[in-house]
């Protein structure tokens, strides 16, 4: 247990110190060191509640602490405590960061969209060891996350290898670190990867990322340059001082296509570039070339320019199931995040229009460009590209900004109503 809470406090520490935060830990010395028990949920929920209190904690402190409560036979209650003198939460808003964490102030939003890092995981992992979580948050002065475990006292438990590792290394399935902020990229890279038998992992930010590598074994990482907290050249240069991956690949991810980006990822250390959005075939021989291993097989999909076409009609079924691959339920989550990315698409546009905005548009562009092409969309595309190229606007344009939202948002709501049905076809064939 001292080793696990150890480890996280250190790889923490390389994101604290960019912050000037302070990070400390302590350990009841009346607690065993070792116990039998779940290490991967442990470190997870731990993890997790580590880097929301660094992320809020700007030079600031963050407690780490490992308390002794009470042994019952051959079991010790651990009492673990995550303390964080950042910014708090109103009481009426506790209940809500268990479903979607987001910090208060408007001027420094923070979501976790990392499966593996938002709160709602934290409470759910914690309910399968029989815990819950504690909150005891102020505005203004700082937050207490706890939660308390029953665990078995041995030799052998969260501290010893696991037993995949014993294994020879060749017999292990590989594994990928997917760090990127958007869902659709993500399960579009999964099942890409997925096809190959290679596991994954998922980072919404850079400065997760940087805590994973020194917790796990990845063979290869692929990384988006562009992401809130902390991008992808500074995460790949931390990464690079992380003991074993000084030569573990690391595969750019990014929309742009100028030079000076791609010599940008390679001098922060990655090894290649890999342009959204993502075709099967650069992917696929992306992957083989870095990882220098031979996979049978070949990839097929779309690898060819858009067709022309609105959402209306697109047999988006055919579409997405040439894309992933897991069968009705993996289909349905691919589903589900398209339509969460044309919400946010709609609503962002209308923003970008009352402020004026040709930035604003574009940074919402860049979060949908995988979903547009992937699915065919080229309409939604050519609006979307005459709004960028009427904003910002005057007075005299203001007919032609409402008629190109009007569309956009029709555009939207055809694919949204179109992936809803398809989401409840798969619904019932899980079902069934």
């Amino acid at each position: 247990m001292f080793r696990l809470l150890k480890t996280i406090v250190e790889v923490y520490r390389i994101a604290g110190n960019q912050q000037n935060t302070v990070i400390r830990l302590y350990f009841d010395k009346s607690l065993p060191q070792v116990y039998k028990g779940n290490e991967d949920k442990v470190r997870q929920v731990v993890n997790n509640l580590v880097s929301n209190a660094v992320l809020l904690s700007q030079n600031g402190q963050v407690q780490v602490k490992a308390l002794f409560n009470k042994v019952k036979g051959a079991e010790v209650d651990v009492q673990i405590e995550v303390i964080s003198n950042g910014t708090g939460i109103k009481k009426e808003n506790t209940a809500k960061i268990l479903e979607e964490f987001t910090q208060e102030e408007s001027n420094s939003l923070l979501r976790y969209e990392d499966p593996g890092s938002g709160l709602s995981v934290t409470k759910q992992l914690l309910s399968q060891m029989g815990s819950h979580i504690n909150i005891d948050s102020h505005p203004d002065h700082g937050s207490k996350f706890s939660f308390s475990l029953l665990l078995p006292i041995g030799d052998e438990g969260l501290d010893v290898q696991k037993e995949a590792e014993q294994k020879d290394q060749k017999e292990l399935p590989l594994r990928a670190l997917i760090v990127e902020d958007n869902k659709v990229n993500i399960k579009i890279a999964e099942n890409f990867l997925g096809r190959m038998g290679i596991q994954t992992v998922n980072a919404s930010n850079g400065m997760i990322a940087v805590g994973l590598v020194d917790e796990m074994n990845f063979d290869i990482i692929y990384m988006d340059l562009q992401m809130p907290v902390m991008d992808g050249l500074q995460a790949t240069k931390l990464i690079r001082k992380v003991a074993g991956y000084e030569k573990t690949p690391i595969i750019g991810l990014s929309a742009s296509v100028l030079e000076n980006d791609k010599n940008e990822a390679k001098k922060a250390g990655m090894n290649d570039y890999i342009k959204k959005p993502f075709y099967y075939d650069d992917f696929y021989s992306k992957t083989l070339k870095a990882l220098d291993v031979g996979f049978q097989g070949k990839w097929v999909g779309m690898t060819g320019p858009m067709k022309d076409g609105s959402g209306e009609g697109h047999d988006f079924e055919k579409i997405i199931a040439g894309l992933i691959v897991g069968g009705p339920q993996k289909e349905k989550e691919f589903a589900g995040a398209v339509i969460r990315n044309m919400e946010e698409l709609c609503e962002m546009t209308l923003q970008a229009i009352d402020e004026n905005s040709g930035e604003l548009l574009e940074n919402i562009r860049h979060k949908s460009r995988t979903s547009i092409r992937m699915l065919q969309l080229e309409t939604l595309s050519n609006l979307l590209d005459s709004l960028q190229e009427q904003l910002p606007y005057d007075k005299q344009k203001t007919k032609i900004i409402s008629k190109l939202y009007y569309n956009i948002k029709r555009e939207c709501e055809s694919v949204i109503v179109s992936l809803r049905k398809l989401e409840d076809e798969q619904r019932k064939n899980i079902n069934h």
